[in-house]
């Protein structure tokens, strides 16, 4: 979930939903899972989103992706 005040929540069955902050430039999303601004201590957002229509793409830096079991993923917007 995007949120207008720049929070964002994803949120798997089971599990306690990742928070943070996100912010759109150049036609992506960079999302910070710590909100302080930092980003991923290699340079760079924790992740990067695309949208594309419905769906949203969504790859981890390669500190998230080997640090906390997060795959890249493809979500498509619920209603």
């Amino acid at each position: 979930m995007l949120y207008s005040n720049g929070a964002f929540s994803l949120s798997y069955e089971g599990f306690e939903p990742y928070t943070g902050s996100y912010r759109q430039e150049d036609g992506s999303i960079l999302f910070d899972f710590a909100a302080d601004g930092v980003g991923s201590s290699l340079g760079g957002p924790d992740a990067l989103g695309t949208l594309n229509g419905d769906l949203l793409e969504v790859r981890y830096s390669f500190e998230m992706w080997t640090g906390s079991d997060s795959d890249n993923a493809v979500y498509r917007r619920a209603e």
